[in-house]
Formats: C-alpha cells, sequence, structure tokens
C-alpha cells in the first residue's frame, strides 16, 4: 500500500510544520520524545525504529527501484510507515524486548510490526471494500493485504509481492535450521492472520444480516 503523495499519512500519521516534513516529535518511554526522520540518507530500500538516550528515532530512506526505475520513499508506505511504529508501540509497553538479541524475540517484534501494518489497515473502510472485492470475501488468498512491503520488492511495478506475506507455508521450519529474524516473523505473522481469516469466515456464516466490511472491522 504505497501511498505517492501522502495522503494518508499527511493526515493520520505525520504532524507537521511548515509542510516541510522534516522531523516530528511524540512524547514516548520516560517522556523523552520519538523522532521522525522521513527523508534520511543515503540512499537505502530501508526504515527503522531505535532507541537512543535522546528517545525512540525513526529514519525513512529512499531508492530508485530497479523494477519501476522510479525514486520509492519508505515514509509513503503504509505498511512500512505502521511496521516501524509498530516496533516503537512495542518498544513502549515491552521495553525488554529491544533490548533482546535473541532469534525469536527479534522475530517476535518483526511480526509485530507486520500485524500493525495489517490491523491497521483494517481499520479503514475502503480498504476492506477493497479486499473484500479482490479476494471475493476469501483471507486465505494472497492480497495486498497479506503482502508486506511490496515497494521493498525489486520487481515493484511488475507485480505486487511483499517482502514478506501473511499467507504461506511454515512446514520446512525446523529449530535445527534457525531462519533469519524476518524469515522467521513469518511463521508468528501467519499464524494470527489464519487466525483472522478463520475468524471473519465463522462470523460472516453466523450472521449474514451484517455487511462482511463490517464483520472484518
Amino acid at each position: 500500500m504505497y501511498d505517492a503523495k501522502m495522503e494518508y499519512l499527511r493526515k493520520n500519521v505525520f504532524a507537521y510544520d511548515d509542510h516541510k516534513f522534516t522531523k516530528t516529535y511524540y512524547l514516548w518511554k520516560n517522556r523523552k520524545p520519538v523522532s521522525i526522520y522521513p527523508h534520511t540518507e543515503p540512499d537505502q530500500a530501508n526504515a527503522y525504529y531505535t532507541r537512543t538516550e535522546k528517545g525512540g528515532e525513526i529514519f525513512f530512506f529512499s531508492f530508485i527501484n530497479k523494477g519501476s526505475n522510479e525514486r520509492i520513499f519508505t515514509c509513503h508506505s503504509f505498511d512500512i510507515v505502521a511496521h516501524e511504529s509498530g516496533h516503537a508501540f512495542l518498544d513502549k509497553v515491552c521495553s525488554e524486548f529491544n533490548d533482546n538479541g535473541r532469534l525469536i524475540t527479534r522475530s517476535l517484534h518483526e511480526s509485530f510490526g507486520d500485524l500493525t501494518a495489517i490491523f491497521l489497515a483494517l481499520e479503514h473502510k475502503g480498504i476492506r471494500d477493497d479486499l473484500l472485492r479482490k479476494t471475493r470475501g476469501n483471507l486465505s488468498k494472497k492480497s495486498f493485504l497479506s503482502a508486506l512491503g511490496e515497494v521493498l520488492n525489486a520487481n515493484y511495478g511488475y507485480n505486487q509481492d511483499g517482502i514478506r506475506d501473511a499467507i504461506g507455508d511454515d512446514d520446512s521450519f525446523s529449530n535445527s535450521n534457525p531462519r533469519s529474524f524476518h524469515e522467521l516473523s513469518q511463521v508468528f505473522t501467519r499464524a494470527i492472520y489464519a487466525i483472522l481469516a478463520q475468524t471473519f469466515e465463522a462470523m460472516s456464516q453466523s450472521d449474514s444480516s451484517r455487511s462482511k466490511s463490517r464483520t472484518l472491522f
């Protein structure tokens, strides 16, 4: 979900001064601010949250996508902004997770970011209606909702596959063959997404008087 004109982000995410989008502040842990840097150099296909003595910091970068040959600003992506905000929120309520370098803990942090993007998207009726139309009400089908971070895919412009997906097969996972924390995070994300899809199907069947969009909300 890429918002090139920043229309959603202007209204809902960034508080800004004189439309410059240089950096903004929100009070966070220990009354210290989260600093947001929408346009950070150098060029790279990335964004990240970190905690410093100054407070939390979220950095967004830009890059030239090889597939579409356009400059992509990660701060324009709903998925990416929501994902990094999820990291910041989890760090606020459970800071020890961010201090733990274990693979499983870092994977959980990544999954929380991805799930934040998914559930925040479902708050918006237009997105829900578009999703239900394209999947014909079957959330178990891969879609723009399950695909995460599409703009970071090298083939963006040719397809809409994300760098991770909330739908997939995790049968190959083994504790004896640990994955990267980004890859392992999909185990958590896919489990929660499967529960979402199954719950939505069951609720839709049990109460046909309510619209599917409302049920999904």
